[in-house]
């Protein structure tokens, strides 16, 4: 989908790597999928591998693989060339506190924050956290008529998760699925899987990991012995 310069895009903004995991990404592609037939959308993303590359160009128009910046580099970065004035600039990450927020907010026409803390002030327009329990007492909005969408109902979900039509078939309580992120960046899972088989109940044990999960070499060994463990990684949403 190509846009005019005049046309507003949804400018998505995070990273996603072993260290950090993909949960950032995956919410903003979430809601790149939900938006996409509204607009044209741009995922801005630094060192993204070949899988989470493929990924976010199936479901943007335009992927921009950013360089490193210089500490407080990044907002002149993208106002030079990525941001339009006609842009809605949706930034997900626990780096992007309120002076990066102040910097990259003339260059748009919205800017929009999905966050989970509520630890820093805000200068976007709208502010969406999909946990419960959450309202506007719990934040520092600066931006004049600024939103706050909070609970699950603003949850970002990609279509398969969507989809009142799926199955609703109750697990046996002796099959376990254990997914710890598409990174889990401190090598849980296998821990958590193994603890898990101790237990008498259990059968099965269903481990799902990421592109970005960095143990998976030794996963496979260590399943390999285990007669109760199967695998996968990197499923489709649709699986």
């Amino acid at each position: 989908m190509t846009t005019s310069p005049t046309s507003p895009r949804l400018v998505l903004r995070a990273d996603g790597n072993p260290r950090i995991g993909l949960g950032h990404v995956m919410r903003l592609l979430a809601l790149a999928d939900i938006l996409r037939d509204q607009f044209g959308c741009v995922f801005v993303i630094q060192e993204p591998d070949h899988v989470l590359l493929s990924q976010l160009q199936e479901s943007c128009s335009e992927v921009v693989e950013m360089p490193p910046q210089p500490a407080g580099g990044e907002p002149a970065w993208l106002a030079h060339h990525v941001l339009r004035p006609t842009d809605i600039l949706v930034l997900d990450g626990y780096g992007f506190e309120f002076s990066y927020q102040e910097a990259v907010r003339p260059y748009v026409a919205k800017l929009v924050c999905l966050d989970d803390l509520h630890a820093f002030p805000f200068a976007a327009d709208v502010v969406l956290n999909p946990a419960g329990g959450i309202s506007e007492a719990n934040y520092d909005l600066r931006q004049p008529q600024a939103r706050l969408l909070s609970g699950p109902k603003y949850a970002p979900l990609r279509a398969a998760f969507r989809s009142n039509s799926a199955s609703h078939t109750i697990a046996s309580p002796s099959s376990v699925l254990v997914c710890l992120g598409g990174a889990d960046p401190t090598h849980q899972t296998q821990r958590v899987a193994a603890t898990l088989l101790t237990l008498p109940v259990i059968e099965q044990v269903q481990i799902v990991v990421g592109s970005a999960y960095t143990g998976w070499e030794s996963l496979s060994q260590w399943a390999e012995h285990e007669g109760k463990v199967t695998l996968h990684r990197n499923l489709p949403p649709t699986l």
